[in-house]
C-alpha cells in the first residue's frame, strides 16, 4: 500500500500536465481565451510540459517499483531535466528548441532503463508490473515516434499526447483497482481486528471474573475454618475489635459466648479422629443456626472450642442464646459413651457481657468469658454460666 499512496499524486500531475499541453498544441485552444499571449511564451510552456511530464513520469515509476529502481538513475534523470528546465526558462526559444533532440536522446536511454525496471518487476511478480508494461509500451511507441518526427526522420506527426492519455488511463484503472483492493484488505483486517478485540475483551472479562472468584475464594479461605466452614479465629479477632470500637461510640453492650465440647479428647480416643471431625462439623453448624441476627458471629475459637460475638446484647439475651446453643447440641444426639455427663455429645458454655469504654478492652471481655467457661466446667459441665463486667 505504501507504494500506491504517492503514485496517484504523480498520476494527477501527469493529467494536469497533459491538459495544459493540449491547450497550447494542435489547435492552440488557449488563443480563444488569451488572444494576445506571446508566441515565445507558448513555446516555453509547451517545452516545459515536456520536461515536467518526463520528471513526473520518472517519479511515478520510481514509487511503483522502488525495489528495482536505482536511485542514482533517478537523480541523473531529474538532474538532466532540471538543467533543461533552466535552459527553457532563461535562454532564447531558438536555443532551447535547437537542443531538444539531445534531451530526447538522453531520455531515450532512460526509456530503455525504465523498460528493464518494468521487466524486473514482472519477473518478481509485482502486482502493478503488467498494467504498467502495457501502458509503457504504448507511451514508448508514441515517444519514439515523436523523437523521430522531431529529428525529421519521419513525418507521421506527434502522438505523445495520445500515448500519455493511454498511459494515464491504464494507470488510473490499475491504481484504482489496487487501491480498492488495498482498502478492502484494510477493511477486512479492521473487521477481523474488531472481532479479535471483542473476543479478547470477552476473554479478559472471563479471566477477570475468574480472578475475582479466585480472590474471593482465597479471601474466604483466610477467614473461614476449613473443617467446620464457619469463621475462624482470625475472623473472630478482626470482628470483635471492629464491633468493640463501634459499640464504644454508641455506648452499647457486647456479649461473648465461649463453648467447649465436653470430654472431646475421650470422644476422639474412642471413635477416632475422622468421627471427631464429623462431630466438630455438626456442632459448628448447630451453633451457627442458634443465632438469628446478621450481626451475630459464630466462629471456631480453637480445637473443640467455639465462640459467638453478640453485639448490642445484654447478659439476659446472651444467656438465652447460650442455653439454646446447649440444647441444640444435645438435640443432635451424637453418641458419646465415654462422656461423664451425658450419653450424647454436650457442651459447656461461658457467657460474659461488658459495655465498651475508654477504661476497658475487648481482651478483658474474652478473659471474662473464659473464666465463665471454666466455671461451667467446674460446675459439672453441660451447663451455662454467665458473668458480667464493668
Amino acid at each position: 500500500l505504501n507504494n500506491y499512496t504517492k503514485s496517484p499524486f504523480f498520476l494527477g500531475i501527469l493529467s494536469i500536465n497533459l491538459g495544459v499541453r493540449s491547450l497550447i498544441t494542435g489547435d492552440m485552444t488557449i488563443y480563444y481565451f488569451i488572444p494576445s499571449i506571446p508566441w515565445e511564451l507558448l513555446v516555453r510552456v509547451e517545452y516545459f510540459t515536456v520536461v515536467i511530464g518526463i520528471s513526473v513520469f520518472v517519479l511515478y515509476q520510481y514509487n511503483l517499483f522502488k525495489e528495482h529502481f536505482n536511485k542514482t538513475v533517478l537523480y541523473i534523470v531529474l538532474g538532466v531535466t532540471g538543467i533543461y528546465t533552466a535552459v527553457i526558462l532563461f535562454s532564447s526559444a531558438y536555443f532551447f528548441t535547437s537542443i531538444l533532440d539531445y534531451y530526447l536522446i538522453i531520455n531515450g536511454i532512460f526509456i530503455l532503463y525504465a523498460l528493464i525496471v518494468n521487466i524486473q518487476a514482472i519477473i518478481y511478480k509485482n502486482e502493478s508490473a503488467w498494467g504498467f508494461m502495457v501502458a509503457f509500451i504504448i507511451l514508448m511507441v508514441s515517444y519514439i515516434n515523436d523523437t523521430l518526427n522531431a529529428m525529421e526522420i519521419i513525418t507521421t506527426g506527434y502522438f505523445s499526447s495520445i500515448g500519455i492519455l493511454a498511459f494515464i488511463g491504464i494507470q488510473a484503472v490499475t491504481l484504482s483497482a489496487k487501491l480498492t483492493g488495498a482498502f478492502r484488505t484494510v477493511e477486512k483486517q479492521n473487521f477481523e481486528l474488531t472481532i479479535h478485540r471483542e473476543k479478547l475483551e470477552e476473554h479478559v472479562k472471563i479471566r477477570t471474573e475468574e480472578l475475582e472468584k479466585a480472590n474471593t475464594r482465597l479471601k474466604k479461605m483466610t477467614v473461614i475454618d476449613a473443617l467446620t466452614q464457619i469463621p475462624n479465629r482470625r475472623r473472630f479477632d478482626e470482628y470483635i475489635d471492629t464491633e468493640w470500637a463501634r459499640l464504644k461510640r454508641v455506648k452499647q453492650p457486647m456479649s461473648l459466648v465461649l463453648c467447649d465440647i465436653d470430654y472431646f479428647k475421650k470422644y476422639n480416643d474412642n471413635y477416632g479422629h475422622q468421627q471427631g471431625d464429623d462431630c466438630l462439623e455438626q456442632v459448628a453448624q448447630a451453633l451457627k443456626n442458634s443465632v438469628k441476627r446478621p450481626g451475630d458471629l459464630v466462629a471456631r475459637y480453637g480445637g473443640e472450642e467455639f465462640c459467638s460475638v453478640l453485639p448490642n446484647t445484654p447478659t439476659e439475651g446472651a444467656e438465652k442464646i447460650a442455653e439454646e446453643m446447649r440444647k441444640n447440641i444435645q438435640s443432635l444426639k451424637i453418641p458419646h459413651e465415654k462422656s461423664d455427663v451425658s450419653e450424647f455429645v454436650s457442651i459447656s458454655v461461658g457467657v460474659a457481657e461488658m459495655t465498651p469504654a475508654d477504661n476497658n478492652k475487648a481482651a478483658e471481655l474474652i478473659e471474662l468469658a473464659d473464666k465463665s467457661l471454666y466455671s461451667a466446667k467446674d460446675s459439672g459441665r453441660n451447663c451455662v454460666i454467665c458473668l458480667s463486667g464493668d
